[in-house]
């Protein structure tokens, strides 16, 4: 059999990788995408998107502020990328990479809908979710927007560097997102084609069509 960890031989890598990194997303997709990650928006149970956590522990809640598609964009080797942007309070163990792989078998249909991710967010469903790899995961942006509002010494000033985007500390974090970040993350993904191995896992060892099938809590 094959190993999860490096299911594919060199030269099948690249053989898949001539042909995926043709691929575009078309508007359904885009927009199938927007759906999936708008379903993980609010104040839900995430225990079956992390680890030893059930339903009804209360730590297992979190509160999801917004989940948004961007623009796609081409990187190295003309591989396509669609970057994703979740803002919520906090987040728990691997929570976001299963975030991830679930709106992505939805996008691309075949094993998971809708009513998929909505069952994995229910009290009363017990799910294994596989896990999108890491590659391309980073800490964006922090925001005080509770801080600002409860300081007590009006003299201090808001921790906010988003709301005039013309200051240099803003210009130099843009440049170095999209300059150092996300250039990093492209040629990790054509020297090491993380999310080819992925999709093949999802379909082949994960066997995600049968894994979704839902088991209820007793």
């Amino acid at each position: 059999g094959r190993s999860p960890r490096d299911p594919l031989s060199v030269e099948e890598m690249q053989q898949l990788s001539s042909t995926l990194y043709k691929f575009r997303a078309t508007p359904h997709h885009l927009t199938r995408l927007q759906e999936a990650l708008e379903q993980y928006e609010g104040s839900l149970s995430f225990h079956n998107f992390t680890s030893k956590k059930s339903a009804d522990d209360a730590n297992a809640r979190r509160f999801i502020i917004s989940f948004q598609t961007q623009a796609p964009i081409i990187m190295e080797g003309g591989l396509e990328w669609i970057p994703t942007q979740v803002v919520g309070q906090s987040f728990l163990l691997h929570q976001i990479r299963k975030m991830a792989s679930l709106a992505i078998d939805v996008a691309r249909g075949g094993c998971a809908t809708l009513e998929t991710i909505q069952q994995a967010l229910s009290p009363t469903s017990n799910m294994n979710l596989n896990l999108a790899p890491a590659q391309g995961l980073f800490l964006d942006m922090s925001f005080f927007e509770g801080y600002n509002r409860r300081k007590t010494n009006a003299h201090l000033e808001n921790l906010d560097w988003i709301t005039d985007e013309s200051t240099p500390a803003v210009q130099r974090w843009k440049d170095f997102r999209e300059n150092v970040v996300m250039k990093h993350v492209g040629t990790e993904e054509v020297e090491q084609c993380n999310f080819i191995k992925y999709l093949y896992v999802q379909e082949y060892v994960y066997d995600c069509k049968n894994q979704y099938k839902i088991k209820e809590q007793k």
